[in-house]
């Protein structure tokens, strides 16, 4: 069995205008029609036009099958979830201020430290760690040193093409250059917005997003397009008139890509934390102990410090056990563990009387080792993870080339590939473990 490659590359490319049908209603009877009802505040968190948030409590009737309804469902997640800072948050152009309700996924390109959330981690890990005043969510910002990063702030976020990947099940970061060439995407070639379907894939140099909904009209013309999409602060939906999303479309030479695999996405995660469609509400009940400095259910790598943030001075020690392993540890506000073997563990703080409830977290040892022959010959094994992708990339992290690891490939441990073109690059294997994703400390790799 083959590994699955993808060199990622910019491509040139042509588009055919797109024409309104003649029975569109006008943008103002559009406006007063979607206006009824909507919560307007929630539409001041984007800087688009005509924006308000679809309305998702009929169960996504209007999608043709489970697998792009679960699709709608995991968009959902990630574009309307609502989130709290407790101290201000870096984003690329300013902050989320303390105590604003901020509606959506922050913008940022983790792509340094792989931290994409519902990639990397999950909703509950950013929540969690949005509730920590301490955490990496407000002591970290990806923008300086020592990450030096690009298009990034925040230590949790996604970007356009990863709010895609994740709502599409994809659960490899391709980046958006990597669209045109993936071979699981049919290209369309629209002649009408009527043919755009839920679960479409827009795509220009540098930029990807997804049609959420076409609201037609009785006679079956486009009226409104609802689009899935991460600009430049956070990841939203937004509804917009069959005019203004034909003017962007022939602006921006948009193309349409469809997902092959889209009617058996079977693979949707409730999350307590933001009810999609006829799901309940459920009151969260956070942990305002302990929690670890990266959220609950984090994963550290075995080189990194594991850092337990308490609020509560009344207990005297944290206890800390895994597979083996149990520790006795005076209680500070922060503490800092060092020496922990590779596993799993849960951690709570006690006193004479009384038991805190616990947090989780995984200490992961990931090794990777190269060797340069003829081609690249590399290495790599996890206990507390599965190898799930390779990927070679420069010094900022941009992906050069993504190497999907077949099953043959786990099972032998290694794989070899062509030297990209690059005079110096990096290698990155990302293994997937119970609680997200962890990376070896990137290699630095010189050609030949």
């Amino acid at each position: 069995m083959l590994h699955f490659i993808i060199v990622c590359s910019l491509l040139l490319y042509s588009c055919v205008p797109i024409e309104l049908a003649p029975d569109i209603i006008s943008d103002s009877e559009l406006e007063q029609e979607h206006n009824q009802g909507q919560n307007q505040d929630q539409g001041k968190e984007s800087e688009q036009e005509t924006v308000d948030y679809a309305d998702t409590t009929k169960d996504f009737c209007w999608a043709r099958s489970e697998g792009v309804r679960n699709v709608l469902r995991r968009a959902s997640q990630m574009a309307t979830i609502k989130w709290t800072p407790l101290g201000n948050v870096p984003w690329n152009r300013g902050v989320f201020l303390s105590g604003s309700i901020v509606v959506g996924i922050p913008y940022s390109s983790t792509k340094q430290i792989n931290k994409y959330i519902g990639l990397d981690v999950s909703i509950h890990t950013f929540m969690t760690a949005v509730h920590n005043p301490r955490s990496v969510m407000y002591t970290e910002n990806l923008n300086m040193a020592p990450y030096n990063g690009i298009n990034c702030a925040t230590y949790y976020g996604t970007v356009c093409s990863t709010c895609v990947d994740y709502a599409l099940g994809i659960d490899i970061p391709y980046p958006s250059m990597c669209f045109p060439d993936h071979p699981d995407f049919d290209e369309v070639i629209l002649t009408d917005l009527g043919q755009l379907e839920p679960g479409d894939v827009l795509y220009r140099p540098g930029h990807v997003f997804m049609i959420y909904r076409v609201a037609k009209s009785s006679g079956g013309a486009p009226i409104s397009i609802t689009k899935y999409e991460a600009g430049s602060k956070i990841c939203c939906l937004e509804t917009v008139s069959a005019t203004k999303f034909t003017e962007r479309l022939n602006s921006e030479g948009l193309r349409v890509f469809r997902y092959k695999k889209i009617d058996d996405v079977k693979e949707y995660s409730p999350s307590e934390y933001i009810p999609v469609g006829n799901e309940p509400v459920v009151i969260v009940r956070y942990n305002d102990v302990l929690c670890p400095n990266r959220g609950d259910h984090s994963v550290y790598r075995v080189d990194e410090p594991v850092i337990i943030n308490s609020f509560d001075n009344t207990y005297t020690s944290l206890i800390v056990e895994g597979d083996d392993y149990s520790r006795s540890i005076p209680r500070e506000d922060d503490l800092e563990i060092r020496d922990l073997p590779p596993g799993s563990y849960v951690a709570y703080l006690v006193n004479d009387d009384s038991r805190s409830d616990s947090v989780a977290f995984i200490v992961a040892d990931p090794h990777v080792e190269i060797q340069k022959n003829r081609n690249l010959h590399i290495e790599f094994s996890c206990a507390q993870g599965t190898p799930h992708y390779c990927v070679l990339c420069d010094e900022v992290g941009s992906f050069k080339v993504i190497v999907d690891f077949s099953e043959e490939d786990v099972d032998r441990g290694f794989i070899n590939v062509d030297y990209p073109d690059l005079d110096m690059y990096y290698c990155k294997v990302v293994f997937q473990t119970p609680f997200g994703t962890i990376i070896n400390n990137p290699i630095p790799v010189s050609r030949l």
